[in-house]
């Protein structure tokens, strides 16, 4: 889930800022695609399996069998 962080920078250019505080080592950043996200919002990580697949793939299979009549 993703949170809102309000980056304070330390230095920084066009292409690059370093944040004086708010983050540890490991925490995971949304560089592009962060206009809609709110509070909260559940993310996919590149690679992630699409959860629609994951779900696709859980339903069951229900076969259908009619009796056959012969004439």
């Amino acid at each position: 889930m993703v949170q809102r962080v309000l980056v304070r920078p330390r230095m920084g250019d066009e292409l690059h800022v370093e944040p004086a505080e708010g983050f540890t080592e490991g925490d995971l950043l949304v560089v592009a695609g962060q206009t809609g996200l709110r509070d909260g919002a559940k993310v996919r990580l590149p690679g992630d399996p699409d959860p629609a697949d994951a779900a696709a793939a859980a339903k069951p299979v229900v076969a259908s069998s009619s009796p056959k009549t012969k004439s």
